[in-house]
């Protein structure tokens, strides 16, 4: 997620007393996973060779991508119909 789609995704859902603690989970969880990926990719680019290795983390941004437009069209979908059964009754 785009860091201006994931604060406004937070900032519409996340009540403002929780706000900071989600935040600052989101990023501890990205830094911490940025670190598995460079050491991932540090380890099998010697086996695999670099061109390999950049496929697949091309293949995974693009996966990456297709599951989010599907959850959040989803998501965004389940919200529509929440906000016009609520404004109906």
């Amino acid at each position: 997620m785009t860091f201006p789609t994931m604060f406004g995704v937070i900032q519409v859902r996340v009540p403002d007393a929780y706000r900071g603690r989600v935040v600052g989970a989101m990023f501890t969880t990205s830094s911490v996973l940025a670190l598995v990926g460079l050491a991932i990719a540090g380890t099998l680019t010697v086996p695999l060779g670099t061109f390999t290795i950049l496929n697949v983390q091309g293949l995974a941004y693009v996966l990456a991508g297709a599951a989010m437009l599907v959850l959040l069209t989803r998501a965004m979908a389940r919200d529509h119909v929440t906000e016009r059964a609520a404004a109906s009754g």
